[in-house]
This record gives structure tokens, sequence and C-alpha cells, in this order.
């Protein structure tokens, strides 16, 4: 479940060719829809000069958070944008069904691309109509009935989007296998394997101040709502507020609420990469809490003046932050164009740049002179059909894995338990189905990548289980034939 991101992009390779150039473009695309729509909304109710400056906050984000593309994390958050300008209008009319059950459609979809976040998705639309009911109705009876007619067709939407997918997928794979991936991994293993405390701010990480900023901007957001907004100034009737205002307040409350839940999907590795789901919908918010800086006393006015600068602040050091890593690591597009341009390729890479492949198509994915060596041992020693594994030089401590070896080798991965995580491939239990799956499919060659060997996180996954099954068998039944930089060869002993 929750795999559309790799669906989608297996469907757009099946229609356009396999390329890594296809994948960059369809995430190029879903976040120019998402900048698009998030300047169409916010110009409804700011300044275009205010507009202007929020999206290209918004546009920083997103590159100096370059880790998310090709995640399910920028489809979410456009699956969350609409959903949120959907429900909008419910504070001001009432909705028809259709839109209603269109809603709940994307937070169906939604839950396709990652569970947790469509879930929660739906809740927020539960509470944004319970309290769009409650501010427009005198009666508890008639608040109630309200929000059962409004929300039925969210619930309706939500039901035909997902339960036929949920449906094919427990057709096609065992229910324990479900039950392992929804409940059992996260309530045992996650935590422990990856929580990590809260980061510090100083000259070197000033963006993690973003990890930070958001709760500040929901709390003026409730401030202004209870103090500053919500009370009619010409009487005391809930229905005094003009349609713009009240509007406006529909605004404040979906994002406020679309953001302080999305904070807590990544409070277990707080960092600004983890929290963008909660980063795109507060910067929204402040932008209309700063475009009403007018209406507010002035000490609120400098409180929104400060938030809005260290936003900007942070979302600028991102950037900064992200070009000095891609500079030191020569990883960035313009450094692969002028080191081509100069001349200054190694002869692997040049070669492996005009070889037709689907890293190379389009665009050249150059993965350095290491693991194209790696790969055109590989190529020169398996067929197709015959199975690789990648793994890490030890296996009794896991933090993560590459998984883009596959890709570049086109080998499909020897075991399902190819992308690695702490409390799994490190336990007895995976390690014995990893070995079962060896025996099956008899990968000729193994590799092993001592690459994040030395990342050690304040967590379980710098701790060893002490389980060396996967490493005896590997010692075992194969033996090592090359080395390339941090990528050992293993070859399988004939028997």
């Amino acid at each position: 479940m929750a795999q559309a991101s790799s669906i989608l992009i297996a469907g757009l390779f099946r229609i356009f060719g396999e390329s890594v150039l296809v994948e960059r473009l369809y995430d190029l695309l879903v976040k120019s829809i998402m900048v698009s729509l998030s300047y169409a909304l916010i110009l409804y109710f700011c300044k275009k000069s205010v507009s202007i400056i929020a999206v290209g906050m918004l546009l920083l984000w997103l590159l100096g958070t370059s880790a998310i593309s090709g995640t399910a994390v920028v489809p979410v958050a456009l699956l969350n944008l609409v959903a949120a300008i959907l429900l909008l209008p419910a504070f001001v009319r009432n909705l028809s069904p259709w839109r209603l059950f269109l809603a709940g459609g994307i937070a169906g979809v939604d839950t396709l691309f990652r569970y947790d976040t469509g879930g929660a998705l739906l809740g927020i639309e539960a509470l944004a109509l319970a309290i769009a009911m409650y501010l427009a109705r005198d009666t508890a009876g008639a608040r109630f009935r309200a929000f059962v007619l409004a929300f039925l067709p969210c619930i309706a939407g939500f039901a035909v989007v997902f339960l036929p997918v949920a449906g094919l997928y427990l057709r096609n794979a065992p229910f324990a296998d479900f039950r392992y991936d929804i409940i059992t991994y996260p309530a045992t293993y996650y935590y422990k394997g990856r929580n990590l405390p809260f980061p510090r701010i100083g000259l070197r990480h000033f963006e993690n101040l973003e990890c930070y900023l958001p709760i500040a901007i929901i709390l003026f957001a409730a401030y202004v709502l209870i103090f500053a907004s919500c009370r009619p100034t010409a009487s005391n009737s809930r229905h005094s507020f003009s349609s713009s205002h009240r509007l406006r307040r529909g605004f404040l409350i979906i994002f406020a609420i679309l953001s302080l839940v999305m904070y807590f999907k990544g409070l277990v590795r707080i960092c600004p990469m983890q929290l963008y789901l909660c980063i795109t919908p507060s910067l929204l918010l402040l932008a209309v809490l700063f475009a009403s800086r007018d209406n507010l006393p002035k000490p609120a006015r400098w409180i929104v003046e400060g938030l809005a600068a260290l936003s900007l602040v942070a979302a600028l050091w991102s950037v900064l932050h992200e070009v000095s890593d891609r500079a030191v690591n020569k990883s960035s597009v313009p450094a692969y164009l002028l080191r081509k341009a100069r001349h200054r390729m190694t002869p692997e890479e040049s070669a492996w740049c005009v070889r037709p492949s689907p890293a190379t198509a389009g665009f050249c994915f150059n993965p350095g002179t290491d693991r194209i060596r790696a790969v055109d041992y590989i190529l020169s020693r398996t067929t197709p059909d015959q199975r690789l594994f990648e793994g890490v030089s030890r296996h009794d401590k896991i933090f993560a894995n590459d998984n883009a070896l596959y890709f570049d080798a086109q080998r499909l991965p020897a075991t399902k338990w190819s992308q690695f995580d702490p409390g799994l491939q490190n336990s007895v239990e995976v390690q014995s189905q990893i070995i079962d799956e060896f025996d099956r499919t008899r990968p000729p060659l193994i590799v092993l990548d001592s690459e994040l060997d030395e990342v050690n996180e304040p967590n379980a996954s710098s701790r060893s289980t002490g389980v060396m099954l996967l490493d005896d068998y590997i010692h075992a039944q194969y033996r090592k034939v090359e080395t390339y930089g941090i990528l050992t060869i293993w070859q399988r002993v004939a028997q």
C-alpha cells in the first residue's frame, strides 16, 4: 500500500520509456502545479508583492530540500493543498455533494501515496467541516445534521478511491505483510531506529530554524482567530461577518489545522526535509497573516513581520546549504555540465554518458566512476534475468542503503527486503527470509556498499543487534572478486 509514486513512475516509464529524465520531468510538473496553485490561492487574500515573496519562499524550500524529489512528499503536498481549497468555501456557503465527494476522493488518493497522511487529511476535512458548521449555525442539532450531510459525501469519495485499491492489494498480497507494514513496523521499530532530537540552530545550520517557526506561526494564527478575527465588531452575532472576512477566517482555520497535523507527522525525524508537508501550508498561512497585519495591534504586527523575516532567512539558508553540499560533492547539474564542457570527466564517465540506457536517456545521470565500474562488471557477468543484491558492509547495524544500483544495472533485487531499515534487515527473522530467498533466486553477484558505514545517529540505527546470519551466509557462499572504492563485489562460489 501507499506506493502510488512508484506505480505512477512505472506507468510513465511504460508510456515514455525508462529514463531518469522522465522521472525528473514528472517531479518538476508536480512542483510547478503546486507552486502555481499556491500563488493563485494566496493572491486572492494578499497583494501581488506578498504573494510573489511567499511563492518565492516555497521555491527556495523546494531547492533547499531537494532530497524529497521523486518521493511521495511533493504529490502529497499538492493533494493536501487541493483538498484545502475544495473545502475553503464551506465557511461561506453550503458546498455541493460533488465538491465534498471530490475532497474525500483527494484524501483517498493521498492515502495511496502515503497512508498516514491520507488518513490524517480525511480527519482534517472532518474537523474543518465541523468547525464550519459550528460557526454557521446556532443550535447543536442543526450543526450536527449539517456536519453529517457534509461529511458523508467525503467518506463516500474516500471509500470509492481507497477500498478498490485496498481490495486489489489484499487479493494479491498476504494480509500479514499489510499488517506488518501498516501497524507492526511503525509501532515497533520506526521510532527506535529513526528518532532524532530537535536540531540545534547555528550559522552552519540556520535552516533548522524552520523546525520551530511553523509552531510559532500556528500559535499566532490561533491568537488572531481567537482575539482579533473571530469576534464580530458591529454586533454579537456570528452572522455579522462579511463573506470575505469569513473566507479569510476559514483559510486561517484550515491551514492552521493542516500545518499542525503535518508537523506532528514529521516529529520523529525532526528536520526541515521531514517537515516539508508542514512548511508549505505554514508559509501560506504566514502570507495571509502578514497581509492582514494592518488590522492587528502594533506588538502583533511586529511579531508577524519578525516571523516573515526569519522564515525568509531560513529558506535562503537552506538553499545556500544545499548549494554548498552540492559543490563539495560535485553532484549538481551545473557542475556536471561544466566538467563535461572542460573535458574533465573520467573515461568511464564519458563512456557511460554516451551509452544507451535508462540512466542516460535524455540526460545523463552520472553515478560516479566507482559505481560505473561496478555496473560494467555486473553487466559483463550476469544476464538480465538474473537477480542482484546490494547490501551494506555489515548487516548487524543498519542505517540505510542505496537502491540506485538496481536501476543503473537494470537488474531486479534478489529479495523483497531490498530497502533497508533499522530493526528489519538486522533482525533474525528478516535475515532468515533473505537467506531463504537467496537459496531460491541464487544471485550470482552481491555488491556491498560501505558509503553509510560512518553514519551514527542518536538512535537504534547506530547500535549492533549482534545478528550476523546474513554476513556469515555471504562469507560462506560468496568470495570477494573486485573492489571499486566504497563498493565490493562478491561472486557466488560454484556448488
